[in-house]
């Protein structure tokens, strides 16, 4: 619904969020497999810590001042859906923390562009990542997941709008802050379980 949304208001470059999507779903599953190997703990550190390291990508000078007009050659297409999917199946890394990221850094998408483009891309990697989970035999709180995406729901329908007022400039700024703000906090709650372990 999300991606409509935007895509009418002419910020989703579908080609590559669709190549970017499909090179990630099949490392999203291993992603995803791999994961409940882990310790939730351990695995929310690790996702802290790339928080950190995205949001000082996205506070340096001039990152992301690439127009929606920029290029990127195939491969590092290729590279980049391969890696974020990887990532989102292990980690549960949705778009807000990586994928909006990546298509700034990597594919030189501007933040509306961005934003828009990478709910195509979460639609095809969380399937694939939640697949992976299903076929594990892991119990999900399907109550909670309703009751979130509604919620959800409202807030898309907000940032959708925000979206189109708030500058590009500011916009990146104030999600990259919000991403270092979170993963420090995750830090702070999640460093003292590790050492008990």
């Amino acid at each position: 619904m999300g991606s409509v949304l935007h895509w009418r208001s002419g910020n989703v470059r579908l080609k590559e969020a669709l190549l970017f999507g499909a090179y990630g779903t099949v490392s999203s599953y291993a992603g995803a497999r791999a994961s409940t190997m882990l310790n939730s703990t351990l695995l929310l550190m690790l996702f802290a810590f790339l928080m950190l390291v995205i949001a000082l990508l996205m506070l340096r000078p001039k990152a992301g001042v690439a127009t929606t007009a920029t290029r990127r050659p195939w491969w590092l297409v290729l590279l980049g859906g391969f890696g974020v999917g990887l990532l989102t199946g292990f980690l549960g890394v949705g778009g807000g923390f990586l994928i909006v990221p990546a298509l700034v850094l990597l594919l030189g998408m501007d933040m509306p562009t961005a934003v828009g483009s990478s709910l195509v891309v979460i639609a095809l990697n969380s399937a694939a990542g939640i697949s992976g989970h299903l076929n594990s035999h892991v119990a999900l709180p399907w109550a909670e997941i309703l009751v979130f995406t509604a919620i959800g729901f409202i807030g898309l329908l907000v940032g959708a709008k925000l979206v189109r007022i708030l500058p590009v400039a500011r916009l990146q700024q104030a999600f990259a802050l919000f991403v270092l703000a979170l993963g420090v906090v995750l830090l702070v709650l999640n460093v003292p379980k590790l050492l008990i372990f």
